[in-house]
């Protein structure tokens, strides 16, 4: 009934941070603006989201396990955060950003460092605070998330944004035999490079499909640019057809942020789930050596789609922790031919949340119209790496501290 009742309900509470960059994001946002930037959006990264990505997330995870075999080398256990983390950066770089950071061959750099940071100790207060008493944190010109990493992520992107249409422009150029007029920008931008290698240079991931969607009006001017034809909007308001600037640098962000913790926590909290129980991950592993012999071992999107109890395992996992999800009734709404049954017995005599109960509803992605837009990446990134894992070492707890396990 919850999920009936949340297909109305597109706003949750007026919320601020005070940031041009923060307000513009899909997860504050709301009405008419909020419609527009997730239409856009939307598209988009279901786009991105599809076989494609396969190879890339293939890549990241083999440079996991190498990094995995280089340390139960020298040590027993190890503590799978930290890989983690420095994964899915990985992940996230060359999937959706075609951005090389480097983050699994080497843990230390500048990015993973200041990603870190970016859930500080001082984030839950500041959480409270921009939720209960968001007019306190515009006085005190407080932020929610780490300034300095904030200000780190936006201008790492804004070079991305300008090398990738730098590399478009040469690329275009290339593509439609106009090589003499650009051969020195090639091998400034490219080095010695091939056509076809160029031609990838302009691929459809996630930042291109952004900048394609960029609005041209965004400095105030009537111009508007349709598929390389421009034309005056002599509407009195603007177009408001693409995204402006900060919209677009905000989704970009928005895409580390959301995907940074969430994702190394999912990872983390399941490798911690399988080492507990042993008869579960046997099961895992089993399954998932069916699926591959199915598909000439091959890790590809059909053989994730045949990991049915892995789905289950990742479930539980996000069903387990207390989300919080908010929407705001802006009008009455009516249940129509439902039954709304009254609780008649007490809760704590019937409430175990270590078991699953699968009558019980959970929504780890939230439900209706704003449902997470990057459900599908997560799942098959998650299952990726997972079975990459599996498929060489076994998640075991740590024998001095069975609360702490690793991967052996």
């Amino acid at each position: 009934m919850v999920q009936y009742i949340w297909k109305s309900l597109w706003n949750r509470r007026d919320l601020k941070f005070h940031d041009p960059i923060m307000d513009n994001t899909l997860f504050v946002l709301d009405g008419d603006a909020w419609k527009r930037v997730r239409n856009i959006v939307t598209p988009r990264i279901h786009y991105f989201q599809t076989k494609k990505i396969m190879p890339l997330l293939t890549e990241c995870c083999d440079l996991l396990v190498e990094r995995l075999s280089q340390t139960l080398e020298k040590s027993e256990f190890i503590n799978c955060q930290d890989f983690f983390e420095s994964f899915v950066l990985c992940a996230i770089g060359r999937c959706a950003f075609g951005m090389n950071i480097s983050a699994v061959k080497n843990p230390d750099n500048t990015f993973v460092e200041k990603s870190k940071k970016l859930f500080d100790e001082c984030f839950s207060w500041r959480t409270k605070l921009t939720v209960f008493y968001s007019a306190l944190m515009k006085v005190f010109r407080l932020n929610l998330l780490n300034p300095e990493t904030t200000e780190f992520y936006r201008d790492i992107i804004i070079q991305v944004f300008r090398g990738k249409k730098k590399k478009h422009n040469v690329a275009s150029y290339l593509i439609n035999d106009h090589t003499p007029l650009v051969l020195s920008s090639v091998k400034t931008l490219f080095g010695d490079i091939s056509k076809e290698s160029l031609i990838n240079c302009i691929k459809d991931d996630f930042l291109q499909m952004l900048l394609d969607a960029e609005d041209s009006n965004n400095n105030g001017n009537n111009t508007v640019c349709e598929k390389g034809s421009c034309k005056v909007n002599t509407d009195s308001k603007p177009a408001n057809k693409g995204l402006s600037h900060d919209e677009m640098l905000s989704q970009s962000i928005t895409f580390f942020i959301a995907g940074f913790d969430v994702t190394t926590s999912l990872l983390s909290h399941i490798c911690y789930r399988l080492a507990m129980h042993q008869d579960y991950q046997e099961m895992v592993v089993d399954e998932m050596n069916e699926a591959l012999n199915n598909n000439n071992g091959n890790i590809c999107y059909e053989a994730l789609a045949e990991m049915k109890f892995m789905d289950a395992a990742i479930n539980e996992c996000l069903r387990m922790p207390c989300g919080q999800i908010e929407r705001r009734a802006e009008a009455d709404y009516t249940v129509e031919e439902k039954n709304i049954h009254l609780r008649k017995r007490n809760d704590c005599q019937f409430y175990e949340p270590d078991l699953n109960r699968p009558q019980y509803v959970h929504l780890p992605f939230g439900s209706g119209p704003r449902i997470c837009v990057g459900m599908r990446f997560v799942q098959v990134q998650v299952k990726m790496c997972l079975t990459k894992i599996l498929m060489k070492f076994q998640s075991l707890p740590a024998l001095h501290d069975i609360e702490n396990p690793g991967i052996h």
